[in-house]
């Protein structure tokens, strides 16, 4: 306690006073001098190490624009590819702490977990789609204005952005998965010695409506300060837009398709016994 009154009373002691108070034996203040006095890691070199000597501190400071994950990934890669070099005649290895490192191994992470969903999503739609229509040529058929949405997303995307995140593509297929919706809605809806495109008449004006609103849903992303959820956007409106054109004007006039084999009656009335015959009950 002496000591403390003692700093008070010199010219540098107003920081002690503030916390008089608070501690008034400067404990804290003695716990920020014993970390000056005795430094926490040794210096070998000019280089921070462990006190046993097993353990290197290095800090690296990365020239990114914000947080571009793009820069980070490429600044990651570029530290792993010099530490491979060095590392062929010594067993050392290499941990790399930081935000940076967090959001890239997040986006990846992200990454493997959306692209394992979308091929477990994919298989599933056509294995239903098969389960009902027991077709190969109709579950052809289906993906056709699927993959011509991918497609133009894409191009449209690159030709935009410069280039799509991995995040975007894996996500955006899953989402416009949507759009395989509208030839099943096509096949539903033919009727016995009606050619296709009557059958897309007469349905155009409400899937028209479908195809809008869901889009508009995802317009209001394009305004965002996020690039991932900007390109997010475009892609699944592009793609949406797309798929519904083509099932519009090309997949009625698709040669063949009028020799198409309309839905059976069995098939038609599996989706209802299994729901009457579950023990679920849904309200």
């Amino acid at each position: 306690m002496s000591e403390t009154l003692g700093r008070i009373a010199l010219s540098r002691g107003f920081l002690e006073k503030r916390y008089l108070d608070r501690d008034p034996s400067g404990e804290f203040m003695s716990i920020l001098r014993s970390w000056i006095e005795t430094p926490l890691l040794n210096k070998k070199h000019g280089v921070w190490f462990s006190a046993d000597g097993m353990h290197a501190f290095l800090v690296a400071e990365i020239f990114a624009e914000g947080l571009n994950l793009n820069q980070f990934e490429n600044a990651i890669h570029i530290i792993d590819d010099s530490f491979n070099d060095l590392n062929h005649n010594i067993s050392v290895s290499l941990h790399m702490v930081g935000p940076p490192a967090f959001a890239v191994a997040s986006r990846e992470s992200i990454r493997r977990d959306a692209t394992k969903l979308s091929i477990i999503a994919t298989c599933l739609v056509i294995g239903i789609i098969y389960l009902f229509y027991r077709s190969i040529t109709l579950i052809f058929l289906c993906l056709i204005p699927l993959l011509c949405g991918i497609l133009i997303s894409v191009s449209a995307i690159v030709l935009i952005f410069g280039s799509i995140h991995g995040i975007t593509l894996a996500f955006g297929i899953v989402i416009i998965g949507v759009a395989i919706d509208y030839p099943l809605h096509l096949f539903s809806h033919i009727k016995a010695n009606e050619h296709p495109s009557e059958a897309m008449d007469r349905i155009w004006p409400t899937l028209r409506l479908g195809v809008l609103t869901t889009a508009l849903g995802f317009v209001s992303m394009i305004f965002s300060d996020f690039d991932g959820l900007i390109q997010l956007a475009a892609f699944t409106v592009c793609g949406l837009v797309t798929a519904a054109l083509v099932t519009r004007h090309i997949l009625p006039n698709i040669t063949g398709f009028s020799s198409f084999k309309y839905l059976p009656t069995r098939v038609e009335a599996l989706p209802f016994e299994l729901l009457m015959k579950s023990k679920i009950l849904f309200y």
